[in-house]
């Protein structure tokens, strides 16, 4: 990954920061930290044990080699506080799949949670019954508002997003009025929107004009991908192996020729023009030395993954590096 992107390529104006934490067989949980440019690229994997100083280190690292304009991550605070340290001049975006995770999950807590007052006996099954039809009123109420704050994220409506959203606020705010048990929900959700609203605006800008991301799942979402490996992780036991397993996977998703969505026929290496003299090879392949056996110049007993080579490879370049 080091080699990689030391290799000419187009400049990169954003960097998608992302933690993923896929099961292993020496860690129960490994923290793999990733981060991302908006061709898809993926520039840096790196297992993490200690988060409060390697954390830092990778950050810089990734700041002071890239230097994009706009860093994007969740609303994790750690984040915000580095970035401002480690570069103050970078613009912080947020991701906006995040916000709606966020929103959703603070409206289904609200409704669950929702107080019914009875007066009189009622048996207990009736009781239960109340507040089953109350819970469904509410969310009957609700979700229409919740789509139309969640119509003002999506890329299609950047011109207008944040007038579906401040609009949406308001359709709450009288709802919450109907509905006193919706209070907090609404304060909580207006608190978070005033937070952020001017920075995505701006992110709907640059989507609109530049067609930078908003959300890591524009490139695709770079999570379920590692996850998609953690059975084959559990053969390696310690951390350098399993991140260079990673790499590989990273080194492999960037090479992969996309078959749909809005990069279909193209990688992420030949969206970020990508020279490869460097890397020895123009696919992943040859890049890791198994073109022969994908030539088919090696017995067909040896087709099989060979994730010694792989990780002997990866060592090497971090050492040529």
């Amino acid at each position: 990954m080091i080699l990689l992107n030391s290799c000419v390529q187009k400049k990169a104006e954003m960097v998608i920061f992302d933690e993923t934490f896929p099961r292993t067989k020496e860690f129960s949980t490994l923290h793999l930290a990733v981060a991302i440019d908006e061709f898809g690229l993926i520039r840096i994997v790196k297992a993490i044990t200690n988060r409060k100083k390697e954390l830092f280190q990778l950050l810089e690292t990734v700041l002071s080699s890239i230097k994009p304009a706009f860093f994007m991550s969740d609303y994790d605070k750690t984040y915000a506080g580095l970035v401002r340290e480690l570069a103050p001049e970078i613009i912080h975006c947020k991701d906006f799949f995040h916000a709606s995770q966020t929103i959703c999950r603070d409206a289904r807590t609200a409704i669950n949670r929702t107080p019914v007052k009875i007066c009189g006996k009622l048996t207990k099954g009736k009781k239960k019954e109340i507040k089953r039809l109350k819970k469904r009123l509410l969310r009957k109420r609700l979700c229409p508002i919740l789509k139309r704050i969640f119509r003002g994220f999506s890329g299609e409506n950047a011109q207008l997003g944040a007038i579906y959203i401040e609009g949406g606020l308001e359709e709450l705010k009288e709802l919450a009025e109907q509905f006193p048990s919706l209070q907090t929900f609404y304060k909580k959700t207006s608190k978070f929107v005033h937070k952020y609203i001017e920075v995505w605006a701006l992110q709907m800008e640059l989507h609109f004009k530049k067609g930078l991301p908003a959300t890591s799942n524009d490139i695709e979402a770079k999570n379920s991908l590692f996850k998609v490996f953690r059975n084959n992780s559990k053969c390696f036991e310690t951390k350098a192996n399993t991140e260079a397993f990673f790499s590989a996977v990273a080194l492999l998703e960037n090479f992969s020729i996309k078959t749909r969505g809005k990069h279909k026929g193209s990688s992420a290496v030949m969206r970020a023009g990508v020279e490869l003299e460097k890397l020895g090879g123009k696919d992943f392949f040859e890049v890791i030395g198994l073109e022969e056996i994908v030539l088919g110049k090696k017995a067909k007993s040896s087709l099989k993954p060979d994730f010694q080579t792989i990780n002997k490879y990866i060592d090497r370049i971090e050492q040529a590096a």
